[in-house]
């Protein structure tokens, strides 16, 4: 994983801890949401951020940089991942109330 360092990390270490709370996170607002619009527009904007923090670790050499970089990053990886439990539950939630 040479190229991918939030993987990496979430992997080597006990970060994953707020990757879990981004998870926690996206999960609320999803449901909140109620709209399946807005919950993949959302997951999409969470991935983006991912992506762009996964790529800006690779370029950055600054430490503090890297490490708020890495922060949100593995915050984000939790959002994607939350939002799309959120898009399933909010579905099953849908039709079940018809």
């Amino acid at each position: 994983m040479k190229y991918l360092n939030i993987v990496d990390e979430i992997f080597s270490s006990d970060i994953g801890i707020f990757m879990f709370g981004g998870l926690i996170a996206a999960i609320v607002i999803s449901i909140c949401l109620k709209m399946t619009k807005k919950i993949i527009i959302s997951e999409f904007i969470s991935l983006l951020i991912y992506v762009l923090c996964e790529i800006g670790l690779n370029i950055s050499a600054d430490y503090m940089l890297g490490f708020v970089m890495l922060f949100v990053g593995i915050c984000a990886l939790g959002c994607v991942i939350g939002f799309i439990i959120g898009l399933i539950i909010s579905v099953v939630l849908s039709k079940r109330r018809c």
